[in-house]
């Protein structure tokens, strides 16, 4: 009888290593809308740093292409900031991607806001 128990308490022992998990809860992933809200940013960002170098390099001639970048970041940051509040939203997952892709929307955004009032 001690065997079989003792048998049994090993299959649970493995059992229990072999869950990944922690307190009987799987591991939360990432928000995808927040994941994406991160992307936009940095593609934004991107679009802002290559404008900027830009207009530099090219003394004031690329006024049309810089505008327009401009715009598309802008609405990047937009779209990052919808779809990080949407991932706000989404049940058993991570917000920290949904936070970080918002705040950092936002003052790109705020920057973009700047250059272009400064600019008028």
């Amino acid at each position: 009888m001690s065997e079989k128990l003792k048998q049994a308490k090993r299959r649970m022992a493995k059992r229990r290593k072999d869950v990944n998990v922690k307190y009987g809860q799987a591991d939360l992933k990432q928000s995808y809308f927040g994941i994406k809200s991160c992307v936009l940013a940095f593609l934004s960002l991107a679009i802002v740093v290559g404008t900027v170098w830009i207009a530099f390099t090219s003394d004031g001639v690329s006024i049309g292409i810089a505008g327009g970048l401009g715009i598309l970041a802008i609405i990047f940051t937009i779209v990052g900031i919808r779809d990080g509040i949407r991932g706000l939203k989404e049940k058993d997952r991570k917000k920290w991607s949904c936070r970080v892709g918002i705040v950092s929307c936002i003052l790109i955004l705020l920057v973009l806001i700047f250059i272009f009032l400064r600019g008028l």
